[in-house]
């Protein structure tokens, strides 16, 4: 039960406009629809490499 409540706050926060995803619409409008692309992906990138580092710290924290 605790993780749908978990998947609902996820699913709930990724409606969320934050200030890259509105850098990703100004350089859109500013450079053209594929360098938005170059952008979005390179977000999608580093947010993989984040959730990577968390996960690794925190795994390594676990091990005491």
């Amino acid at each position: 039960m605790v993780i749908f409540y978990g998947l609902k706050f996820g699913f709930l926060m990724q409606l969320a406009i934050g200030p890259i995803a509105l850098m990703v619409l100004n350089t859109s409008i500013q450079f053209g629809y594929t360098n938005g692309l170059i952008f979005m992906a390179g977000t999608i990138v580093i947010d993989i490499v984040y959730m990577f580092l968390a996960c690794f710290g925190v795994s390594k924290s676990l091990q005491i």
